[in-house]
């Protein structure tokens, strides 16, 4: 099955020279690339004249013409049709619109499972590098449930205007909260809550010039893993990392 044939990164491909997007060409190609179904999301020109139910008419009209006139092109066409109805078989005893139509009663539920998106976000991601027989060997163990995380995150802020309120970039917590979703006891159940603390960057700054009021410096002790978040890679600020990792014993 294809991506979708009027996203923004396939009209960009195709108007990279200056050409004019063509539903028909996209969907020629996408389907002699080997995409049995073809998802027409989006599809139209941008012309006003036509929606995407005109242009997939048309994308249908101009399959028909090249089945009528190319061989090739037909065979193609039926080997995918064939493909699709194998499965289609497959998948159902008895192919009737009353057996493949999904139970009114489960409508409801459909977008409201948070495992299929995790499953699908770990599924593709690939590796690079290194190759996985060698990361093992490269990489250390995952945080086990009694290690001890501190999160020290950049929060500094910014402003959209001259007048507007600042905004902070990211919480203290942003992380934190993202592995206990994830890995905490309502996620995978890796990590103890507990076991988790979070402080702004500046914090650190406050305990290294002995202003600090927060129990940083216990915590940072304590500590089986420090993950640090920059938002920007500005000398200062990376001087800044530099002279806390030289003091601090993180």
């Amino acid at each position: 099955m294809s991506e979708e044939l009027g996203s923004q990164a396939v009209r960009d491909f195709y108007t990279q020279g200056g050409e004019t997007f063509q539903p028909r060409s996209v969907a020629r190609d996408a389907f002699v690339a080997g995409n049995d179904l073809l998802y027409l999301g989006n599809i139209s020109l941008g012309d006003p004249e036509e929606d995407n139910y005109t242009a997939t008419v048309r994308v249908l009209d101009y399959f028909t013409q090249q089945y009528n006139l190319d061989p090739a092109f037909a065979q193609l066409v039926n080997e995918a049709v064939e493909r699709i109805l194998a499965q289609k078989f497959a998948m159902y005893d008895l192919f009737t619109i009353s057996n493949v139509l999904t139970p009114s009663e489960n409508l409801s539920a459909i977008g409201s499972s948070k495992q299929v998106p995790y499953d699908v976000a770990r599924s593709s991601a690939t590796l690079i590098s290194p190759d996985p027989q060698e990361l093992n060997t490269l990489m250390p163990l995952p945080p086990g449930q009694n290690d001890r995380i501190v999160f020290l995150t950049d929060t500094q802020s910014s402003q959209q205007c001259s007048g507007c309120p600042p905004q902070d970039a990211f919480s203290a917590s942003a992380l934190q909260d993202m592995v206990e979703r994830l890995y905490g006891p309502a996620g995978s159940g890796q990590i103890f809550s507990s076991r988790l603390s979070s402080y702004p960057f500046t914090e650190l700054e406050l305990m290294l010039n002995g202003e600090s009021k927060e129990n940083i410096e216990p915590s940072l002790e304590r500590a089986d893993w420090i993950v640090i978040s920059l938002t920007s890679v500005s000398k200062d600020r990376w001087s800044f990392c530099a002279a806390s990792s030289q003091s601090a014993p993180i």
